[in-house]
Order: C-alpha cells, then sequence, then structure tokens
C-alpha cells in the first residue's frame, strides 16, 4: 500500500513538474522550430533539459531540431534517450531510423537466437519504472479477485474471484521478472553515440596502440569499460577496441 501510493505520488509530481515545462521554455521551443530557428530552438531545449532533466518529448524535438542542422551524432543521441524514457514511441523510432540512415558505417550485427531478440523487444516495450507499476496494479488486480472469493456468497462471485485472482497473480508474477530483467539490462548495458565526424579504434587505451579501424559520428557502441581517459566499447558485429572518451557521449 506504501509502495503504490509513493508511485502514484512520483507520477504526479513529474506530470506537475513536465506542465510547468509545457506552459513556458517548452512551448517558446517549439515555437521557434516551426518557425525554422533550429538553433534557437536547440539553445532552450537544452535548457529545458538543465532545468528539468530529460523527458521524451523534449530530447525528441531536440533531436529534431540537430536533424535539421545536419548534426546527425547529437540527432541520434537525444533521439535515443527520448526512446530510453518511452520506448513504445513509434514517431522516435521512425525518426531514429532515419538519422540513422545518414551514418557512414555500414557494420552488420552478430546473429541472435530468436528467443534473445524476442526477449529484449518485451522488455524495450515500457521501461523499468513503468513494468514496475503495472506489476503493483496487476496485485490489488490480483487481491481484490481474492477478496471476492473469500467474502462473496454467491457461488458465481466466489469462482470469478478465484480465477482472477489467479490469473492476475500469474500476470503480477510475470510483469516483477520483466521489471526486475530491465533493470538488470539496463545497468549491465549502457550504450553511447561517437559524436567526432571520424574516431580511430585502438587494440589497447592509448595512442601508440594498433589501430583497428576508423568509424564515424553517429555510430551507437556498448560501454564495456573506462579507463584513463579511454573507453572500451563493442560495436553490433562483435568487434571490440578503445576509444578516447571525449569522442563519445552516453546515451
Amino acid at each position: 500500500m506504501k509502495h503504490f501510493l509513493l508511485t502514484g505520488i512520483y507520477c504526479l509530481i513529474c506530470f506537475a513538474a513536465f506542465a510547468e515545462v509545457d506552459s513556458t521554455n517548452y512551448v517558446v521551443g517549439n515555437v521557434l522550430y516551426e518557425q525554422g530557428n533550429y538553433t534557437e530552438a536547440i539553445n532552450v531545449y537544452q535548457h529545458v533539459i538543465g532545468e528539468k532533466g530529460y523527458s521524451p518529448e523534449v530530447n525528441y524535438n531536440l533531436g529534431n531540431c540537430y536533424y535539421k542542422t545536419g548534426d546527425i551524432g547529437n540527432s541520434i543521441l537525444n533521439y535515443e534517450r527520448a526512446l530510453r524514457l518511452d520506448p513504445g514511441n513509434g514517431d522516435i523510432k521512425y525518426n531514429l531510423d532515419l538519422a540513422n540512415l545518414r551514418i557512414r558505417d555500414r557494420i552488420s550485427t552478430v546473429d541472435e537466437l530468436i528467443l534473445s531478440i524476442w526477449w529484449r523487444n518485451i522488455l524495450n516495450l515500457f521501461t523499468t519504472h513503468a513494468w514496475a507499476i503495472l506489476a503493483v496494479c496487476f496485485a490489488w488486480l490480483s487481491l481484490t479477485g481474492f477478496l471476492f472469493y473469500r467474502l462473496s456468497n454467491r457461488l458465481s462471485f466466489r469462482k470469478t474471484g478465484f480465477y482472477s485472482f489467479l490469473v492476475f497473480l500469474i500476470v503480477c508474477i510475470l510483469t516483477v521478472v520483466i521489471a526486475f530483467s530491465s533493470n538488470k539490462w539496463q545497468l549491465h548495458h549502457t550504450y553511447a553515440i561517437v559524436m567526432e565526424p571520424s574516431s580511430i579504434l585502438k587494440s589497447e587505451p592509448n595512442e601508440s596502440s594498433t589501430n583497428l579501424s576508423l568509424i564515424h559520428e553517429g555510430l551507437k557502441v556498448q560501454v564495456l569499460d573506462e579507463q584513463d581517459g579511454w573507453t572500451e566499447i563493442k560495436m553490433s558485429d562483435g568487434n571490440e577496441g578503445w576509444l578516447l572518451s571525449s569522442t563519445i557521449e552516453v546515451i
């Protein structure tokens, strides 16, 4: 009960915070964007993010502004941040796909098991927080069904309550598992975007090491480790190497 109330209060606070953004600088940024003043709109959206933090709406619009100015690295970075906060948003996915078409690197992906892809897609349907809220909702529905089963005098109500209790309990357990899996995935899978026009992938975290390949702005890479101003990354084809930390931006 306490957790449920805290979740509700948190959602109200978030809504109120964004409502304030929507009524001030966010609207100004939208007007500037519609007028084609993309550079000024970028400054306004950046100010909003600096004041209120990331949000799918602001980062999405910021990504659109960067795309219009030809800054593909920042465009993809902000689309990815928006999609991380709103995984099911089709508009964000569509614009991200458009921006990815302008990346110079065409890197094949490592073949994955269908079940692995299927499970990752389920995790990405909602944010970890959203999965947790769903779990709480199904827990309440399960409890309601149990109360119907225990307290009702009519046999039909007792049967309905019992089966509702079982179904919602199973779904609750499933969403809890998904929420924990989503949280674990995010903790162990940190991604970044290459921000420089071109960067040299090194075999070791120093300038004198072997050059492995040349990668370009906008490429999404997985962060594995950090050491003395260098970041070990893994590309979608499975190849690993080291980049200067200053050349990438964590999503």
